[in-house]
């Protein structure tokens, strides 16, 4: 998995850069600007970016972890900072950072807080990055490593959230992508869905079930939240379910 590092002191930048390649990633050449850092995104699109806070001349790290939210960009970035007071805490969680490494480090410490910022991706689930959007919001493109993929956005059968990921369940197969569950509903807004848990969103179209606790979703069994039961319950009379 190549990584990208942007941090402006040499010694530190080389330092994780040898920890990178002991723990068996691959390190790219580390930046030490913002500008040097998008245009390496642009160019050598690494997985994951680790991005200290403070670089030189007043710029900060949180620049690029603004460019790769406002883009839409599928790469999930860990903070890196020698400070973890409060207001350095709060200003560092505007942007949701995948992970949050606080200086001096250890190769444990860097080791987890990547664990943690990569999503577990299992069987044939598939970790891809939006493209562009079909006419009227009905198909969209994904890239899969150096493919591209439509898909039909009416074939979505459920949303569900895995922290700043969601993964969309079409039939046999399941693609990962990095959007919140609440920003997924929004995006995919040809879909009337209907949120039946913190963690889940379905499509009213594949509903084949209901019990007290439960929705089945064409044979998948997805939970309803405590706080869900009065729109489900909603839907249910203005709706025939299995019939």
């Amino acid at each position: 998995m190549e990584i990208l590092i942007v941090e402006d002191e040499a010694i530190i930048a080389e330092s994780l850069f040898q920890l990178l390649r002991m723990l068996n990633y691959t390190p790219l050449e580390p930046v030490a600007t913002p500008d040097e850092a998008i245009e390496a995104i642009n160019e050598q699109h690494p997985k994951l970016i680790i991005l200290d806070v403070t670089l030189q001349n007043g710029r900060t790290g949180l620049e690029v972890a603004a460019y790769i939210d406002d883009n839409k960009l599928n790469i999930p970035y860990i903070i890196l900072t020698a400070h973890s007071d409060a207001n350095t805490i709060s200003q560092v969680k505007k942007y949701n950072p995948d992970s949050y490494l606080v200086k001096p480090f250890s190769r444990e410490n860097l080791f987890a807080a990547i664990e943690m910022a990569i999503p577990v991706l299992q069987g044939d689930e598939e970790h891809v990055e939006i493209v562009s959007q079909g006419e009227h919001a009905q198909d969209m493109f994904l890239k899969i490593g150096t493919k591209h993929e439509k898909i039909v956005v009416k074939d979505i059968r459920y949303l569900q959230a895995q922290g700043k990921y969601t993964k969309l369940y079409m039939g046999e197969a399941k693609r990962l992508i990095r959007m919140s569950l609440s920003a997924s509903v929004e995006f995919f807004n040809g879909i009337n869905w209907l949120r039946v848990h913190k963690s889940y969103s379905v499509n009213p179209e594949y509903i084949t079930k209901v019990s007290s606790e439960n929705i089945w979703v064409e044979g998948d069994k997805v939970p309803i939240g405590r706080f869900y039961m009065d729109d489900v319950d909603a839907f249910l009379q203005n709706n025939r379910v299995g019939e």
